[in-house]
């Protein structure tokens, strides 16, 4: 009867917890999706304010300026970032592969921890026999 309870003992240990881990990834990939998704809002609020900044001035709007004592800035004295949105972009997606594989391969190793597992539980097994 002991012999029962070791192998369910030794079947459960690693499969519960290859199941948080999974739980675990899981919740993970959740965040980092949102993380991207916030990233990319937020980049994409960075394009259309630097839109908004490069945009052309109307000459109407450059007088009115200029009567309030406000200088009136053309396109080229507007002072550009150090690096371009599409930079920021491609930076941003080749993190999100090397975290892919990263997270791939840690799943591959605990995979395989778990098939070494069973079978060292089989090779006791087959000692009792």
């Amino acid at each position: 009867m002991e012999i029962i309870w070791f192998v369910i003992i030794a079947i459960l240990v690693p499969l519960a917890g290859f199941i948080g881990f999974s739980i675990q990834v899981r919740s993970m990939k959740k965040l980092r999706l949102e993380n991207d998704k916030l990233t990319l809002e937020n980049l994409a609020l960075r394009a259309a304010q630097q839109d908004a900044v490069n945009s052309v001035v109307n000459p109407i709007d450059a007088a009115k300026l200029g009567i309030q004592g406000v200088d009136a800035k053309g396109v080229d004295e507007i002072s550009q970032s150090g690096e371009s949105i599409e930079e920021d972009v491609e930076d941003f997606l080749s993190n999100i592969d090397w975290r892919d594989k990263l997270i791939q391969i840690g799943t591959l190793f605990l995979l395989c921890y778990f098939l070494y597992d069973i079978y060292r539980l089989g090779t006791w097994l087959y000692s009792l026999i």
